[in-house]
């Protein structure tokens, strides 16, 4: 049941959310060309985070055992990365000309000792990871 109220709550809040972006100019072409709402993490998070609150509330009031209990021990990832997104998509210079783009670009971007935005997220993810699994957690 819970899978069906995330879906429910995300195809009310991420359409909304796009809608504005782009109404606002809030938009940016990603490393293969397309238009893309900006920041569209942002009205993702927001989905995830909004869907947690019936969720929470049928699985505290009619005991449907929704909310796994171990999510608490992710919500440092799943906020980490979501943050670590934004960094990316507000510092990062993907509409620069030459600028890393895409898993190869900023992987080449390591390699010749520069240190990308998209780096810096690929990394950071990968360092909450391990924090998590090593269950240092909340």
């Amino acid at each position: 049941m819970g899978l069906p109220v995330a879906l429910a709550v995300a195809l009310l809040v991420v359409p909304t959310g796009v809608r504005g972006l782009r109404d606002a100019g809030l938009v940016r072409v990603n490393y293969r060309g397309a238009e893309l709402a900006f920041p569209l993490g942002a009205v993702l998070a927001t989905a995830a985070l909004v869907a947690l609150a019936p969720l929470a509330f049928l699985d505290d009031r009619a005991d449907l055992d929704l909310l796994a209990p171990e999510l608490r021990r992710w919500m440092p990832y799943l906020l980490g990365v979501v943050f670590l997104g934004f960094l990316d998509d507000s510092l990062g210079r993907g509409e620069v000309a030459g600028a890393p783009r895409g898993w190869r670009g900023h992987a080449r971007a390591l390699r010749d000792g520069s240190l990308s935005t998209g780096a810096v997220k690929a990394l950071g993810a990968l360092a909450l990871a391990a924090y998590v699994v090593s269950g240092r957690g909340l």
